[in-house]
């Protein structure tokens, strides 16, 4: 999906953009990027590779099928490897002389605790993070905002 949106400031190789919401963000994979303000428009956080500055005009592009295919990911590794762990706990639960549904259980949540350390150490790597982009800056306002 891509919209316009105002660079309001500059972080590295971040910029932070104001974007009005329209009628095609209620049904956005990725609308969990953004955040609303008071005012109702939607502050968010992009990559900057065309050096565009405070008070730009700027065209973005939200890879929702990148976002989508990493959702996927993260909810299928976390619910394999939590089946993974309830069946081993079950499996094992003879030799650890508990009931074979509180071993299962106690496996399941042990597994949730692995998956959910396996993906953060997954996605907390920048390259693996999704980040909207700055494909094009449509009005360049000489670094001025306000």
């Amino acid at each position: 999906m891509r919209d316009e949106a105002l660079v309001k400031k500059i972080e590295g190789p971040y910029a932070e953009v104001i974007v009005e919401p329209k009628e095609a963000c209620h049904s956005c994979a990725s609308r969990a990027l953004c955040s609303i303000s008071e005012s109702g428009l939607s502050l968010l956080r992009v990559l900057n590779p065309l050096s565009a500055k405070p008070g730009d005009i700027v065209e973005i592009e939200i890879p929702e099928a990148t976002y989508s295919r990493q959702l996927i990911f993260i909810f299928s590794l976390l619910i394999l490897i939590s089946v993974f762990g309830a069946a081993l706990g079950t499996i094992l639960s003879s030799r650890s002389g508990l009931s074979a549904s509180l071993a299962g259980a106690l496996g399941f949540f042990a597994g949730a605790g692995l998956a959910s350390l396996i993906i953060w150490l997954i996605f907390r790597r920048p390259k693996k993070r999704v980040f909207p982009t700055i494909c094009a800056i449509i009005k360049s306002n000489g670094g001025f905002y306000g």
